[in-house]
């Protein structure tokens, strides 16, 4: 007794061989045909062209102006007022804000480069302060002259 399988294509036959002979069965076998897809299109071409300095500085004071959330806006703007030197206690008490959130944006304008902590003396007493920087002045004139 034997099993014979054989490939068509669209039908399978199988053969069963018995001691009295053999009997073939067949069946037929739906083939899909590969989905012809439309060949991918490509991007259009691009040429190369000279950009003007005017265009760039154009681009890059559009991209150089950020949107400044209100505490870190308040803050630079308050050292700046007070000479471009302010403690840390005076901050709390002109921002209004709580000490962890105080100390939590000055983190981040200090990582950022704008403002650097300092030591401030106030009566003889040195106190930790916060001087702006140059980049600190300019990017808060950059903002007040974009708004």
């Amino acid at each position: 007794m034997g099993i014979r399988i054989r490939k068509v294509p669209r039908r399978v036959a199988v053969a069963v061989a018995t001691g009295k002979g053999s009997v073939t069965y067949s069946h037929e076998v739906a083939v899909q045909a590969k989905a012809q897809q439309p060949p991918a299109s490509r991007p259009p071409s691009i040429t190369p062209r000279t950009v003007t300095a005017e265009e760039r500085r154009g681009a890059v004071e559009k991209l150089a102006v950020p949107q400044v959330p209100p505490a870190k806006y308040k803050i630079l703007s308050i050292i700046k007022k007070l000479g471009g030197e302010a403690d840390h206690s005076t901050l709390l008490s002109l921002t209004n804000l709580k000490g962890s959130e105080l100390t939590k944006v000055l983190k981040e304008l200090a990582s950022s480069r704008l403002i650097v902590p300092t030591l401030t003396y106030v009566n003889g007493k040195p106190l930790l302060g916060y001087k702006l920087t140059k980049e600190g002045e300019e990017y808060l004139s950059r903002v007040t002259g974009a708004s």
